[in-house]
C-alpha cells in the first residue's frame, strides 16, 4: 500500500488526477490478450460489461469511463457502443507503467474490475473505492473464495 501512495506522488500522476477524475469518472478494467488461451481463466463476455454499466449509469448520470487494459483492440471493441454516448479514455495509450497503472486504477471511488489479481488488488488496496463491481465467476466454472471477499465487492 505504501509504494502506491509514492506513486501517486509523481508529478505526471497527480496531474492526471487533478484534470481526469472527478465524482462521475468509473475505471473499467479489461482483460484480454493471454486470457483468451489460458485454460484456467475466461475472458469476460460483452454482457457482465453491459450489465455493470447499465449498473452504473443508474448510480451516475453521464459517467466517464477510464479503462485500463493488456489488449486495447479487444477492450475498444467491447466498449464501441458506448463510445458515441459517453467519454472513453484509454489509459494505455498515455504511456503509464504498469505499476503507475495500478496505482491510478486504486484511485476510482466505483470501478468495474475484470477477473484478474491487478484489478482486484488495486480494488483491495484502494482508500476511496466505494464500489467494485465484479463478475460472479472469477476463473472458468469458479466463483471467487468467499475468505478473499472484501465488503466494496458487488458481484454481478
Amino acid at each position: 500500500k505504501y509504494f502506491i501512495k509514492d506513486i501517486l506522488k509523481k508529478k505526471k500522476i497527480k496531474s492526471f488526477l487533478k484534470k481526469n477524475i472527478n465524482s462521475k469518472t468509473v475505471a473499467i478494467h479489461i482483460r484480454g490478450g493471454d486470457f483468451a488461451y489460458l485454460k484456467s481463466h475466461n475472458v469476460l463476455s460483452q454482457s457482465y460489461y453491459d450489465n455493470a454499466i447499465k449498473l452504473i449509469t443508474k448510480k451516475i448520470r453521464k459517467p466517464k469511463f477510464h479503462v485500463f487494459t493488456n489488449d486495447i483492440n479487444f477492450a475498444k471493441n467491447l466498449l464501441k457502443k458506448y463510445s458515441s454516448e459517453y467519454e472513453v479514455l484509454y489509459v494505455k495509450k498515455l504511456n503509464f507503467k504498469d505499476e503507475e497503472e495500478f496505482s491510478l486504477l486504486s484511485t476510482y471511488k466505483l470501478a468495474i474490475i475484470a477477473n484478474s489479481t491487478f484489478s482486484y488488488m488495486s480494488s483491495y488496496l484502494s482508500n476511496s473505492r466505494k464500489m467494485s463491481i465484479a463478475p460472479k465467476e472469477w476463473l472458468l466454472g469458479k466463483k471467487l473464495n468467499k475468505n478473499k471477499r472484501f465488503k466494496k465487492l458487488y458481484f454481478i
